[in-house]
């Protein structure tokens, strides 16, 4: 093709120079392209391919409103509106699609779908990486959830957070105000099976802590219905299982509804409990309802 003859529709058209679209649109009604590209078939309808340095497809969008580029498929096959291929041989880097805009609160890069709106893969490395000057790297809204992470490595995870200054790796927050496990909840962990729903580990540190300006700290609550499990369980290993202190009180045992030790029941030895009238009584040794003592 010789320079500065027209584009032709159906065969490579090769510049040395840029190929420049300026549509003076005047009256035309809102909507209006500058520049539409339709394939009817089963292949791409508009494909951008950069060899060189340089940028392979530059879209510029000066208007007050509109979009500078618009890619819209409703192939039932599948197919792609849009496909954008960066090639650089024997070079590291490079970028195939960029996307900037210097208007105040809008988008760079939108996307609608019916079913997905951003599909991403990464062959080699992240298949979406975000970053921000100066706000989140990533914000996301979903009308189930805001987040999904899924994971089938069983050594990763499903959601992983990072922080190298001193900050959180993950943190979440919730305006809930009810006091429910599973209502409201910051932060919430979930096991399908008999795995835990949270884990919290530390090298040297403290592996959870729960902190409030309210009335709890930490809650923990045994929906199971059965008499033989434990809501809170404490191991100290060689050390003190369980390390309580208060100013008003270390422990307080809630008062049971009935007078004196329990007389039905399975109990195990160890175990603590406080009547109505304010008595403390010790399990002295197991069983129905077990040997119980007064201590107090």
């Amino acid at each position: 093709m010789t320079q500065g003859m027209p584009v032709i529709a159906g065969q490579d058209n090769t510049a040395a120079l840029t190929t420049s679209i300026t549509a003076d649109m005047g009256l035309a009604s809102s909507g209006t392209a500058a520049f539409l590209v339709t394939n009817m078939t089963h292949g791409t309808g508009l494909q951008v391919t950069s060899d060189a340095s340089e940028t392979g497809l530059d879209v510029s969008h000066r208007t007050v409103s509109g979009t500078g580029l618009t890619v819209s498929n409703s192939s039932v096959n599948g197919g792609m509106g849009l496909s954008v291929n960066h090639t650089s041989a024997g070079m590291s880097g490079g970028i195939a699609i960029s996307a900037f805009t210097s208007s105040p609160g809008g988008d760079a890069l939108y996307a609608n779908g019916q079913n997905r709106g951003l599909y991403v893969v990464g062959q080699d490395g992240e298949a979406v990486r975000a970053y921000s000057y100066n706000s989140n790297g990533t914000q996301s809204y979903g009308k189930l959830n805001g987040v999904m992470g899924v994971s089938v490595n069983p050594n990763a995870s499903g959601v992983y957070g990072e922080n190298n200054g001193d900050g959180f790796g993950v943190a979440g927050r919730s305006s809930g105000r009810r006091l429910r496990v599973n209502s409201g909840a910051g932060v919430w962990g979930d096991h399908a099976g008999s795995g835990q729903g949270v884990l919290g580990t530390s090298a040297t540190g403290i592996g959870v802590v729960g902190r409030t300006s309210g009335r709890v700290a930490i809650l923990a609550e045994n929906q199971s219905g059965r008499a033989d499990t434990t809501a809170v369980t404490a191991q100290g290993g060689s050390g003190v299982g369980l390390q309580a202190s208060g100013n008003r009180a270390a422990v307080r045992l809630s008062p049971a509804a009935i007078a004196g030790a329990p007389t039905t029941g399975a109990h195990e030895m160890g175990e603590l409990m406080v009547d109505s009238n304010g008595d403390l009584f010790l399990c002295k040794a197991s069983g129905t309802p077990g040997t119980w003592v007064l201590v107090a």
